[in-house]
């Protein structure tokens, strides 16, 4: 009798949140409004939420995947460990989000605002977030391998023993960054500002980071085996504890009176 009455207890107890759910999502589809809403596990894939409002909603592990959120806002929503495969997030308001451990492979967060939020161990492969704002947003331990984070504001983002290999960071600033223990390997860097960026033990084997500006910059233990750095600016930038730094690597890269090489290398000054 008493194992009769647990399992009718269990069964009424989730059934219950998911009529909860129901109902909200209904709303959702309505109105396109449910700030703050208990949107738990809600299956919502495909829907088409361009605009909607969903600030401070509860969507954690809810299947959002192919659904169109477009200008929508999703800021300080809860989005962690939530399904948004090949979503659609262009130019949508999700700062301070939390995001830790969502699967978003192919979603679309080009021109989005991403300032403070959270996608630590988010599987983040493919996405494009050209042009957006990632400003004080923590990627730790992320897989953004070839995610596209062309001309995007990375100021003060934290990609520590984040995974970034063929990443495209072009014409990216990422001052005040710290990509400590990330992979970089084949990432494109070209024209990107990482000043006074903390670079510790970063891999930049093969990166592109023709012009690429390191003005203050800290990669002791940082590998260089192969990287391009021509026309590349060191100036301030601790090189001392660089691996793989060849001479013929920084012939047309310059640096100033505070840069730190590795012994035996030499730097031009820059004009």
């Amino acid at each position: 009798m008493l194992r009769t009455v647990l399992v009718f207890s269990w069964v009424l107890l989730f059934t219950g949140g998911a009529f909860a759910g129901s109902a909200e999502v209904e709303r959702l589809k309505k109105t396109r409004s449910c700030e703050r809403c208990d949107l738990r596990g809600a299956d919502l894939r495909g829907l088409a939420l361009a605009g909607a409002k969903l600030a401070g909603a509860n969507l954690h592990e809810a299947n959002l995947r192919d659904a169109e959120f477009k200008g929508a806002d999703l800021s300080r929503a809860d989005l962690s460990d939530a399904d948004l495969r090949r979503a659609e997030f262009e130019q949508a308001d999700l700062s301070g989000a939390k995001l830790r451990g969502s699967q978003m492979r192919d979603a679309d967060f080009e021109k989005a605002d991403l300032r403070q939020a959270d996608f630590r161990q988010a599987d983040m492969r493919d996405v494009d977030m050209e042009k957006a704002n990632l400003g004080g947003a923590d990627l730790s331990s992320a897989d953004l391998r070839e995610a596209d984070l062309k001309r995007a504001n990375l100021m003060d983002a934290i990609f520590r023993g984040a995974n970034l290999r063929d990443a495209d960071l072009e014409r990216a600033n990422a001052s005040r960054s710290d990509f400590t223990g990330a992979n970089l390997i084949k990432a494109d860097m070209d024209r990107i500002v990482l000043r006074n960026a903390r670079m510790r033990d970063a891999n930049l084997e093969f990166a592109k980071l023709a012009r690429a500006d390191f003005s203050g910059a800290d990669l002791t233990g940082a590998e260089l085996k192969n990287a391009n750095l021509h026309r590349a600016i060191f100036k301030g930038t601790d090189l001392s504890g660089a691996r793989g730094l060849r001479q013929s690597q920084l012939e047309t890269a310059c640096g100033d009176a505070q840069t730190k090489l590795p012994k035996g290398l030499t730097i031009s000054f820059c004009k």
